[in-house]
């Protein structure tokens, strides 16, 4: 139901002087993969669905002194997606259905900002807020066999599009170092979710998704 994928990322970061510095990033915030399989019974509401996201962002950070610190970097992002289903045949309910495919792409703009405290000597506190971004997919959708066959059209693909929405969100984070050993990470994550209820149709209001999450690093004493 949910196939195996991978998720690439890579960061890189240049200090330019002591107050500069610049940074470039690569990374998947968005994703959704899901395939039924031909044999399930909701096939004719979804058989395969597939969004995948990738963005690349430049980032300039300036430090005005050894407590705070502030980022800012536009974000390039590409979306394609597919969406699948099947169609019942009314010639022989549940078998020889046809099958309804559509695959589009898009790119578009958006940006992340954010902002870095040293509360204490060994507290730092952080804020990012990543903008929302609006794709406009022109995408194909294709019709093939089953009913299609009957009807002449099997094979043929049509003009669609499709707007997709994906979500502004704010990180809040708080880092803690015990002692020279331990380190405690605790975090909390917000998503406006009001574009991403269905993916067919725009919903309107706020409708917010919070994750929290800890965590800690353990650095082992180095051997003589």
């Amino acid at each position: 139901m949910v196939p195996t994928t991978t998720v690439p990322m890579g960061y890189y970061v240049k200090p330019i002087d002591e107050h500069w510095a610049f940074g470039v990033g690569f990374y998947v915030p968005f994703g959704l993969i899901t395939d039924y399989g031909s044999g399930f019974a909701g096939r004719y509401y979804a058989h395969k669905s597939e969004v995948t996201t990738f963005t690349f962002q430049p980032t300039i950070s300036y430090a005005f002194n050894d407590k705070v610190s502030i980022g800012f970097g536009p974000t390039i992002n590409r979306i394609s997606g597919e969406l699948s289903g099947m169609v019942p045949n009314p010639l022989s309910p549940g078998r020889n259905d046809g099958k309804l495919k559509s695959t589009g792409d898009d790119t578009a703009l958006g940006f992340n900002a954010g902002i870095l405290v040293q509360a204490t000597d060994r507290t730092r506190l952080g804020m990012t807020y990543h903008s929302k971004v609006s794709y406009q997919l022109d995408a194909k959708t294709k019709v093939t066999d089953g009913i299609f066959s009957v009807l002449g059209v099997s094979g043929r693909s049509y003009d669609a599009s499709l707007d997709v929405d994906t979500p502004e969100s704010v990180d809040l984070s708080v880092t803690h170092q015990l002692n020279n050993d331990w380190t405690l990470y605790v975090g909390e994550h917000l998503d406006s979710l009001e574009s991403l209820q269905r993916i067919n149709h725009r919903e309107h209001g706020f409708t917010p998704c919070v994750e929290r999450r800890a965590g800690h690093h353990y650095r082992r004493a180095e051997l003589a």
